[in-house]
């Protein structure tokens, strides 16, 4: 099972592993920012765990800064989903809150590496999201919602 560092809120239970995650949208136009995981070769929205004693906008600033180095102070309560799923033999409940950030114009992806692992991350069509493997899966309306209003989804295996 799963082990947790000493701040991350990644809980290893007896049922499975519970997790507290953030995640920032920024959006470009017609397109959203994502991030791919290339040892399990899908894409998932940017962001991460959320350490003990830190509010959800905190984090939200410190993954920024982490993934994309920019500081930001300006960002929108976008909503959560609740996500059950099985990875690597492990079943985890999430909770993950989602943000609207706005990024800079002109801004270019950087290159960045976390925990030795480069970071890769991309533009993708709104329009295109269905055709590629994003965790979690989400329909063309939830991706509508979260782009403009508030957006609550419970994600369950099939």
């Amino acid at each position: 099972m799963l082990e947790s560092s000493s701040k991350d809120l990644t809980l290893p239970t007896p049922n499975g592993v519970f997790t507290f995650r953030i995640g920032y949208l920024a959006f470009n136009g017609d397109k959203i920012l994502l991030q791919y995981d290339p040892k399990n070769n899908y894409w998932f929205i940017t962001g991460g765990r959320v350490e003990f004693g830190n509010t959800t906008s905190e984090t939200v600033a410190r993954e920024v800064a982490e993934e994309l180095s920019l500081d930001i102070s300006k960002m929108e309560l976008a909503g959560f989903i609740e996500n059950f799923f099985s990875l690597d033999g492990d079943n985890y409940h999430e909770i993950a809150v989602y943000y609207r950030i706005c990024l800079p114009e002109n801004f270019e992806l950087p290159t960045k590496e976390a925990c030795g692992k480069p970071i890769i991350l991309g533009w993708h069509n709104l329009e295109d999201l269905e055709a590629i493997d994003i965790k979690p899966a989400l329909t063309k309306e939830l991706w509508s919602g979260f782009q403009q209003g508030f957006t609550h989804y419970v994600q369950r295996p099939d």
